[in-house]
């Protein structure tokens, strides 16, 4: 959880742990951080952004060669084609021949 503190960013609130939650009218929980114990309103605990555990595991990198032949490569140089972050196709400037 991270822990609301008025007097700083978002960035540098305390991180803690949610040990108990007190029933009532205003839902106050005790919350456990690295130095102090806290009590606060469940609306000044906001949970960590971070995605499930799934998401961090690696796909497996699989090392496949492939030969080209010269041929391949004069073709597959005709089909790359040049393109902008917008999407836009980039044409290479005509030079004059003077």
């Amino acid at each position: 959880m991270l822990v609301d503190a008025d007097n700083c960013k978002r960035i540098n609130w305390p991180l803690g742990r949610v040990t108990d939650i007190i029933p009532g009218k205003d839902e106050i929980v005790k919350i456990q951080t690295s130095h102090s114990k806290l009590l606060r309103p469940i609306q000044r605990a906001y949970p960590l952004e971070i995605s499930s555990a799934g998401d961090f595991l690696r796909p497996k990198r699989v090392n496949h060669t492939v030969s080209i032949d010269s041929d391949d490569k004069e073709n597959f140089s005709e089909c790359k084609r040049k393109v902008s972050r917008s999407g836009r196709e980039i044409n290479v400037p005509e030079k004059l021949d003077l």
